[in-house]
């Protein structure tokens, strides 16, 4: 990230796209009407874009297009994005959701205050499917609306900004990919505090697969326990994995708990609640295999 601030450039919106193209213009169009002015740069970093870049780039004249190989995992993507960023904020995006009218501005005025990390709401779009719901609950149900401003325990890496002189100072951090919770962890050690800006929303959109989601899933949670334990002695291992044995049932109500406490969507929680009991046992399972043997090539997986 050694690039010098670019002259006027306020905001950099990094988009990493590893979904479909259709997701990926569907979120340039959301922000098309918001960029304009000169102060805010769009960066795609894709990795499903192979012989379509320049029909992106003439649809969305705003757009950078950083084309990446097949198989680059999101959280690269987001360092390469990252690392072209110019702005003096820097945000993230995926391609598998769609930004409110004002949500570069909400991004603006949140880091017009002090705050070095800004995050906002992420809301579920249209949709019936309880495989849906139940990846919405146990990945954003934590970000639903409504969402007190302030200070916060956790932002999510979907819909997440930056002062840019903050990532310069931690770009080691982030070299291999980008892990939002990791990388916030360690910024909470030295600090700083994370902001949610509630009116700054982004509406998920993705659709899913039970059979991706499980694989998915698993690669996360052995993934997440290999690295929070990569130095941690063989008896604290274990005893992470015997605690991981109780997530199949512990996961599913802490969700349950939260939904309830935001009192909406509960119809969806109810009609969702096997496949999060189904998906927390696959990240259970996950977790048990990165205590007990490392996250192997779980990091490969992340999508």
């Amino acid at each position: 990230m050694n690039n010098a601030p670019a002259v006027g450039i306020e905001l950099s919106v990094v988009l990493a796209a590893a979904h479909s193209r259709a997701g990926l213009e569907a979120c340039l169009t959301s922000l098309k009407d918001q960029v304009s002015g000169g102060e805010i740069d769009v960066i795609v970093a894709c990795n499903c874009c192979e012989g379509a870049g320049r029909s992106i780039e003439e649809a969305f004249p705003f757009v950078r297009l950083i084309e990446a190989p097949p198989g680059t995992t999101v959280p690269e993507l987001r360092t390469l994005g990252i690392q072209a960023a110019t702005g003096r904020i820097v945000a993230l995006l995926e391609d598998n959701s769609i930004v409110a009218p004002t949500w570069c501005r909400a991004i603006r005025r949140a880091h017009a205050a002090p705050q070095e990390i800004v995050g906002g709401a992420v809301e579920r779009d249209g949709t019936h499917r309880a495989v849906d719901w139940a990846v919405y609950f146990y990945e954003y149900g934590k970000y639903m609306l409504p969402c007190v401003e302030g200070v916060s325990a956790t932002l999510s890496g979907n819909n997440v900004s930056y002062k840019r002189t903050l990532l310069q100072e931690i770009q080691d951090e982030f070299r291999n990919g980008f892990f939002e919770a990791f990388l916030h962890e360690r910024l909470r050690r030295q600090g700083s505090t994370l902001y949610m800006a509630p009116d700054a929303v982004v509406y998920h959109t993705l659709r899913y697969r039970v059979g991706k989601v499980l694989v998915q899933t698993f690669h996360h949670g052995r993934h997440y326990a290999g690295r929070r334990v990569a130095a941690a002695s063989r008896l604290t291992r274990l005893g992470y994995a015997a605690g991981s044995t109780l997530l199949p049932v512990i996961l599913p109500l802490r969700i349950a708990q939260l939904v309830l406490h935001r009192r909406r969507h509960l119809r969806e929680l109810t009609v969702a609640m096997p496949y999060l009991v189904l998906f927390m046992t696959s990240w259970a399972c996950g977790e048990l295999m990165g205590y007990l043997c490392g996250e192997g090539e779980s990091v490969r997986r992340w999508a």
